[in-house]
Order: structure tokens, then C-alpha cells, then sequence
């Protein structure tokens, strides 16, 4: 009983004490004990007694998930770097470790789980799992990265046509006003026919930016001062000489 142990390999009875040689606790299988007694003239004895192995082994996994693998290698089986096997008195090349994937068909992309069985000699089993991600088809990989490229490209590209677009409009391309001619009462107004003044023809103006008028309100006070004078004349734009606008001029026939 367990009370009656004093030390770790002696027995007291009550009446006599009992002491076994030590026990080889890592050596599996029977051996044999010599065996003393405290009683006087007691003849000593030998006794058989069994190591027995009830420890299942021991799966570890490598370092943290989740894990990655390439399909081909998850196909290969290669997934002996993602854990150990471990055993109390098993050697680990006595020890049967068997590994595969759960599911029965898999692509890449998807996440697989792998199953991890180990059985040591005395017959105890451990199981394990843990996921795979299997990475990208490389090839449709890089067809979606050049994709991405082109499309930033694209996009780029427009947004620079829209830039210029506009430096033209604002610096480059002139603004062009209708040439305003009064049309004598009755007539079509596709022909145009000066009109007979009474009064003296105006002296040409000019709406210049410096005045404080811009691209919109030149053009627009030029073709008002036209209409108003009632000749006819055309609304010109003005550049300097580095070629940059500098307001509209009104010019009588």
C-alpha cells in the first residue's frame, strides 16, 4: 500500500522492512529486483517487475500561425519543419508519425487542414492539427500586379492630359469671341449688314487684366461695348510678349 512505502524503494510492513534494488524507470519491459529484508536470518529474494509506458508522445508546433505553403508542397507533404515529435522513453526514430491533409481536394488560395498522428512502441497515440494558407497562383499573381500597374498608368496618364488641358485653356489657346455686327431690321439674320450711324464711330478700347479684368470679364465687357456702340468691329485678344494674355481689345471696322 501506498502508506506502507518509508522511501523510495523501501516497504514497511508493519512487522519488517522490505528493500528493492533501484527500478530503471527508462528501461521498459521486465526486470528483475533483488530484494533484502530487515528480518534476522531472512534469506533475500529476487522479484520480476515490469516498466510499463503510458505516456502518449508529445506534438509541438514550430513557432506561431498561421502557416503558408506553396500548393505543391502541400501536395509534397512537406510539412515536417512545422512541428516535432517528442516521446518519455521512445526513441524519436522508434516512434510512427503519419501526416495528410483533411481535405480530399484543395487549390490555390484555399486553407487546408493538416493532421499530424503519432504512435510510440508502447502503443500510446497523440493527434494534432493546425491550417495551411496555400499561397497564390504565381503566374495569375503577376498578371493582377501588371494589371494594377496599367491601371495606375492609366490613371495617371489622364490626370496629366487633364492638367494640360487646362494650363491650354488658361494660358495657351486664345479666347475667341464672336465678331458682333448689327443686322438692319426686316433682314435675315444670317446676313449681316452695317447699319448707318449718325453718330461718329467710336475710338477703339481695350480691357486689359491689369484694370482688373480676367479671362471671363474682358471678353464679356468687349462684346457688351461692342453691341452697345452699335458699329461694326471685333473683340481681339491681347498677348504680350512672352505670350501670355494680358486682357481682349475692341477694334471698329
Amino acid at each position: 500500500m501506498p502508506d506502507e512505502r518509508i522511501s523510495e524503494n523501501t516497504i514497511n510492513t508493519g512487522e519488517y522492512e522490505m528493500t528493492f534494488d533501484e527500478i530503471n524507470t527508462q528501461k521498459l519491459g521486465p526486470q528483475e529486483l533483488g530484494v533484502v529484508f530487515s528480518i534476522p536470518d531472512a534469506e533475500d529474494q529476487t522479484v520480476t517487475v515490469t516498466v510499463v509506458d503510458r505516456e502518449a508522445p508529445e506534438i509541438t508546433l514550430v513557432g506561431e500561425g498561421p502557416f503558408s505553403m506553396d500548393l505543391q508542397e502541400v501536395r509534397d507533404r512537406k510539412f515536417d519543419e512545422l512541428y516535432t515529435v517528442s516521446d518519455n522513453c521512445s526513441a524519436v526514430g522508434a516512434l510512427e508519425v503519419r501526416s495528410y491533409v483533411q481535405e480530399e481536394t484543395f487549390d490555390f488560395g484555399q486553407t487546408v487542414t493538416v493532421q499530424i498522428h503519432a504512435k510510440d512502441s508502447s502503443g500510446n497515440e497523440a493527434e494534432a492539427s493546425f491550417e495551411i494558407q496555400i499561397n497564390p497562383d504565381p503566374e495569375e499573381e503577376q498578371k493582377k500586379q501588371e494589371e494594377e500597374k496599367k491601371q495606375e498608368s492609366s490613371q495617371k496618364e489622364q490626370q496629366d492630359a487633364a492638367s494640360d488641358t487646362g494650363d491650354q485653356t488658361t494660358r495657351d489657346e486664345p479666347v475667341q469671341q464672336p465678331t458682333v455686327q448689327p443686322f438692319t431690321p426686316g433682314q435675315s439674320p444670317s446676313v449681316q449688314t452695317p447699319v448707318q450711324q449718325s453718330r461718329p464711330k467710336p475710338a477703339n478700347k481695350q480691357f486689359l487684366f491689369s484694370d482688373g479684368y480676367n479671362m471671363n470679364t474682358a471678353p464679356s465687357a468687349c462684346s457688351a461695348e461692342l453691341a452697345a456702340s452699335g458699329y461694326p468691329g471685333s473683340c481681339i485678344p491681347m498677348q504680350g510678349s512672352d505670350g501670355l494674355y494680358t486682357g481682349m481689345q475692341l477694334i471698329f471696322d
